[in-house]
């Protein structure tokens, strides 16, 4: 009898805890939910919370079908090497990373982990993103540079982002 408590207790106490955390991180987001709906704002909120979902997916397919496109693109692009036999034997020449890399399984966890990099920024800087995306002309010129101002207000903040996991992404590429 008490070996079926046993199991019993452990579903629940379990079940009890998944539920509580559950509770405890979604508090904030309905807190702010029950706000923005009294006030009225609540499309307003709807928006905002999926705005950065939707940014963070489109970049994520954009960079990854980037990072895609061009493995895919190299093994084919590399030159013929007469000494391993036939032309129209496919991969022919290939050392064995290319023909690895020409792999669809390989290719598409590949490009999106490498993708990741690139992502973080835009997932912790969303709002910053929106803003070089929609970003208008301001047209007053910078006389140093002859820019518009909107450039340094809404384009280089997002480039010095990237900056730095461009950089990250190119250093797991060719070490």
């Amino acid at each position: 009898m008490s070996i079926l408590k046993k199991p019993l207790f452990y579903i629940v106490t379990s079940a009890l805890l998944v539920i509580g955390l559950i509770v405890f991180y979604s508090a904030n987001f309905l807190m702010d939910l029950w706000w923005f709906e009294t006030l009225g704002f609540g499309y307003y909120f709807a928006l905002r919370e999926t705005y950065r979902d939707l940014l963070l997916l489109f970049v994520a397919i954009i960079i990854s079908s980037i990072i895609y496109i061009n493995f895919a693109i190299i093994p084919r692009l590399l030159p013929f090497n007469p000494l391993n036999g036939d032309r129209n034997e496919p991969g022919n020449g290939l050392s064995w990373p290319f023909k690895l890399l020409s792999s669809r399984k390989i290719l598409v966890p590949l490009s999106i982990i490498l993708s990741i990099p690139v992502l973080i920024p835009v997932f912790n800087d969303w709002e910053s993103f929106l803003l070089f995306f929609f970003s208008a002309p301001s047209g007053i010129k910078y006389t140093a540079y002859c820019r518009d101002i909107s450039f340094y207000l809404f384009s280089l903040p997002v480039f010095k982002l990237f900056q730095k996991e461009l950089m990250l992404t190119f250093m797991m590429l060719f070490a």
